[in-house]
């Protein structure tokens, strides 16, 4: 799609509204949105609240790709940081592509966002999670000849959305893996897991997890609470704690904020030889410093992969095949993270274990006994 003389209308228009938002000398730019444009290739960002510009100069043959990031911003250490190093990645290996991104605020309206990117010229629009899904469907409807990626969330149907692809992961592979190291590294033969929130992901995740576990050792003890209330901080360390008094010396912190809170649990603790295990993203480098002592790895979406390929695809074919991707250990799309601090306390024959397994994953040797579903 060309970059068109319609974006000086929309251009103006933004002047205006900054022109609005600044009277008086304030600073609070908390409810705007940054709509970046450096050059196709460049890796230069700016910070959120700064003055929005849009490239209106690209050639006839340019594809724009932007993606839309939430408010925790570029450097989260998380699935932000990652679909923009993928995406940047992507787009400096492909010729005729613009790049750009915005960071999307909670007051923002989603929708007001997607559209503004399409009048600016962009053909593809990557979304992030669970609070862009409503929105990236219903601007996909308006906008059938522009597509859309949105990651880490599938629809019920994509008969309606014939320009929209999701990219999920295999949890259960990642929670497998994480399972096998899990069972091999416990020394008491009992583990705790605490998840937030009850969903497809968590339960193929969950499920992936302990057959991991039984794959090492049928007897372990597994000890598991999924919490409905997701960020619940104080209720998942309160059931790891409790976990760790019935003698579990391994924690899987689940997702979500009641996740984390039992990754808390096992660094207060205080006692030797516990040892926790996170997920998603590396939690080593999202975690404060004492609890990442305990970390001995996590169960990761490689969001950076996902995002680089879908772009390449797009890039290549001019467009995406509506429908589900799912990223596996095949494809290097989930896995385990590096061991950080543990990397010499983590057993020789545990990281052997975790090898081989992921080996016999990606030539289909193995599987999880996890059904997609």
């Amino acid at each position: 799609m060309r970059f068109n003389s319609m974006i000086q209308i929309f251009l103006v228009g933004m002047v205006l509204t900054l022109l609005l938002n600044c009277g008086g000398g304030s600073e609070d730019n908390s409810n705007s949105s940054s709509l970046i444009s450096p050059a196709s290739t460049s890796t230069t960002s700016t910070t959120t609240g700064t003055t929005p510009s849009i490239i209106d100069t690209a050639p006839q043959n340019y594809l724009g790709v932007a993606l839309v990031l939430d408010s925790a911003g570029e450097n989260d250490n998380g699935f932000n940081q990652l679909a923009l190093v993928g995406a940047r990645q992507a787009t400096a290996q492909t010729e005729n592509v613009v790049f750009d991104y915005v960071v999307a605020q909670p007051t923002d309206n989603y929708s007001d966002i997607l559209e503004k990117i399409i009048n600016s010229g962009y053909d593809l629009i990557i979304t992030l999670g669970l609070p862009m899904a409503e929105a990236t469907a219903q601007v996909a409807k308006i906008h059938p000849k522009i597509y859309f990626v949105i990651i880490d969330v599938r629809y019920d149907s994509y008969q309606t959305l014939p320009n929209v692809a999701s990219v999920m992961f295999a949890e259960d592979q990642m929670g497998y893996l994480a399972g096998i190291l899990a069972a091999c590294m416990t020394t008491s033969q009992i583990i705790g897991s605490v998840a937030g929130g009850e969903n497809i992901a968590n339960t193929r995740l969950l499920q992936g997890f302990q057959n991991g576990v039984r794959s090492v050792n049928l007897f372990t003890t597994m000890l598991h609470q999924t919490i409905n209330e997701a960020e619940d901080f104080i209720k998942g360390r309160q059931y790891a704690e409790s976990f760790i008094l019935q003698g579990a010396d391994v924690i899987f912190g689940a997702g979500g904020q009641a996740g984390n809170g039992a990754l808390e649990a096992a660094a207060a603790a205080g006692t030797t030889g516990l040892k926790a295990i996170g997920v998603n993203v590396d939690q080593y480098f999202t975690v404060p410093e004492k609890v990442g002592r305990y970390l001995m790895t996590s169960a990761i979406k490689r969001v950076e992969v996902a995002t680089a390929q879908m772009v390449q695809e797009f890039a290549k074919n001019q467009q995406v095949k509506s429908g589900v991707y799912y990223f596996s250990v095949a494809d290097q799309g989930v896995g385990l993270a590096p061991y950080h601090d543990w990397e010499t306390q983590v057993f020789p024959e545990c990281k052997q274990r975790v090898e081989q397994a992921q080996q016999n994953l990606v030539e289909g040797k193995i599987n999880t006994g996890v059904i997609l579903q």
